[in-house]
């Protein structure tokens, strides 16, 4: 008699031949069925485990490689292998349809570079050291050429040049020898025209140039804050300056075609208008002037700057004429 929730009787003489046959296909296919339960979940743990490996490998190499381009990793010794470097000369990033896009190498005769590139393989962007150019970032025009360049040069001096279609720098700024930051404009011929600077004082300047790069035209301030315009012939020698001295005096300069101060125009402090004549050797010979209270007079230099002669008109408006030898004795007065 079979016993109600079990596939079996309880004793082996009431089983049926046919019934037996039945229990026993039933039973192998159970045992079947468990054996590729068991099969499965030994595969599924395996591809799991052989998952897990995977992920804990690729992120212990992103760590190595994020350390490795932030310099944490100590570098190898000239020679020795090391499981944390990647010695090539050139490298080339494709893009989706194979074409190089980046682009880093240390070629030979020149430094390492960064070239980013465009879809026609371009330079665009450029990256790269010289040890005689030094350290410069250039970006490119569509058809390759250089038209931007930043570089602080072996000397550790910075510059950044603007150049037009035909590679001429039609602008450029820079610090000079003494730390002054200038501004440059330049013609077509790549002649400076336009300068735009500040002094190691901090004074500033701008200077105007001829089409040979003289200085036709200068505004600034000197060293000491005071203002300056500088007029130059086509040598770049200046023929007149307009200045205002630290004692308040407003001095106008003529000067001849060595840059040599042959005229002075001037208001001194004690209020005396007056006017200078100077020979070649930069020497006052006469003397014009006007004093604060109204009364002119004229004088006239020896080589030794002394006063050798005076012409005056006196309180009363009567003229003066007086003399005086090399001791500044008065040899002659009239009236």
């Amino acid at each position: 008699m079979l016993v109600p929730g079990r596939l079996w009787p309880q004793s082996a003489e009431a089983v049926d031949p046919l019934l037996q046959r039945t229990i026993d296909l039933l039973h192998e296919q159970q045992r079947h069925a468990a054996e590729e339960v068991t099969r499965a979940t030994i595969l599924s743990l395996l591809a799991l485990g052989f998952g897990l490996a995977t992920l804990w490998w690729a992120g212990r190499q992103t760590r190595k490689l994020r350390r490795l381009v932030r310099g944490e990793l100590p570098s190898a010794q000239p020679g020795a292998a090391s499981s944390a470097d990647l010695k090539v000369r050139r490298l080339t990033v494709c893009d989706g349809r194979g074409r190089p896009r980046i682009v880093v190498g240390a070629d030979e005769g020149s430094g390492p570079q960064f070239a980013v590139l465009d879809e026609k393989g371009t330079p665009g962007l450029v990256l790269g050291t010289d040890g005689e150019a030094g350290t410069g970032l250039s970006v490119c025009d569509q058809e390759g050429r250089a038209r931007a360049i930043l570089r602080v040069g072996p000397d550790g001096v910075p510059f950044l040049k603007l150049a037009d279609e035909h590679q001429v720098v039609r602008a450029d700024l820079d610090l000079s020898d003494d730390g002054a930051a200038r501004l440059r404009l330049h013609g077509p011929e790549g002649v400076s025209r336009v300068a735009l600077g500040l002094s190691q004082g901090g004074a500033g300047r701008l200077t105007v140039c001829s089409s040979r790069g003289r200085a036709l035209l200068h505004l600034g301030a000197s060293g000491d804050d005071c203002p300056e315009i500088l007029l130059g012939d086509t040598q770049g020698q200046t023929r007149l300056s307009l200045r205002l001295r630290p004692d308040g005096m407003a001095l106008l300069e003529i000067c001849d075609d060595r840059a040599h101060a042959r005229t002075m125009v001037g208001v001194l402090e004690d209020g005396l208008a007056y006017v200078g004549l100077l020979d070649p050797q930069q020497r006052f010979r006469a003397g014009l002037g006007v004093r604060q209270d109204g009364s002119p007079r004229l004088d006239l230099y020896d080589l030794g700057g002394s006063t050798r002669a005076t012409l005056r008109l006196g309180a009363d408006g009567k003229p003066e004429l007086e003399l005086r030898d090399a001791d500044d004795k008065v040899v002659f007065r009239a009236p």
